[in-house]
């Protein structure tokens, strides 16, 4: 292992030099780069480095038209279809989706921008739950697997802190420290053989942004129905 920093790294299917070049003082670009490792602007990265994610649709992308606490956002157009797959085809049973009976929690972010039809927020479990959307009316409602449970209101054009999180048996999705609905959960949650999708259930889609998406498997990072949202 070599110790040490690399910055700008660039594989290119061009010869950006000849033989003698002067150094660039500022990044490159990443014209013609099969990889580009710059080191900075990262609109979007899985800080746990845990699930594979990949962008998906015409325009998926990172944003900073609208965030939070961070320089980007996921952006979310509906009229392009756009989502994001987490994990892949082949999960197996060790994959951090797979939740099994025991705790976990699952939240974000989000910022919804109209409440004319169905946003889906995510899904993929063979359970068939669909953990969030936002209904015609602004509510939240989810798909425990075998039948919705609804939720209240959640303001548009504003973020919002959701979350569904499951603590000694008992589940509540919750929206900015308050849980919405809370119900005794059993269901083993077990990744499907296809893709979760963040920002899609089937053909509905989400119109928004959403920043700061964190699960976290085994733990229930909040318990009962009110929680502190958290501060950065």
């Amino acid at each position: 292992k070599w110790p040490g920093y690399l910055y700008d790294v660039k594989l290119s299917s061009v010869a950006e030099y000849t033989a003698g070049f002067t150094p660039s003082l500022t990044p490159v670009s990443s014209s013609n780069a099969y990889l580009h490792l710059k080191g900075t602007e990262v609109q979007i990265a899985d800080t746990a480095s845990g699930l594979q994610i990949e962008q998906t649709g015409s325009s998926a992308a990172g944003t900073n038209a609208q965030t939070k606490f961070n320089p980007y956002s996921l952006n979310f157009t509906r009229a392009n279809s756009d989502y994001y797959s987490i994990g892949n085809s082949y999960v197996s049973r060790e994959s951090p989706l797979n939740f099994g009976t025991g705790d976990f929690t699952i939240e974000m972010w989000i910022y919804f921008l109209d409440s004319t039809s169905t946003h889906s927020i995510l899904s993929g479990w063979s359970s068939g739950t669909k953990i969030w959307r936002l209904a015609t009316g602004n509510r939240m409602d989810i798909w425990d697997g075998s039948g919705w449970r609804y939720g209240s209101s959640v303001p548009l054009n504003q973020w919002n802190h959701i979350a569904f999180y499951r603590n000694s048996g008992t589940s509540y999705l919750a929206a900015n420290g308050s849980s919405q609905v809370s119900w005794s959960d059993t269901n083993d949650y077990v990744a499907s053989t296809g893709n979760c999708y963040l920002g899609r259930n089937g053909s509905d889609y989400m119109n928004g942004y959403i920043e700061d998406f964190r699960i976290t498997n085994g733990t229930s990072r909040y318990t009962g129905s009110t929680y502190t949202v958290p501060t950065e």
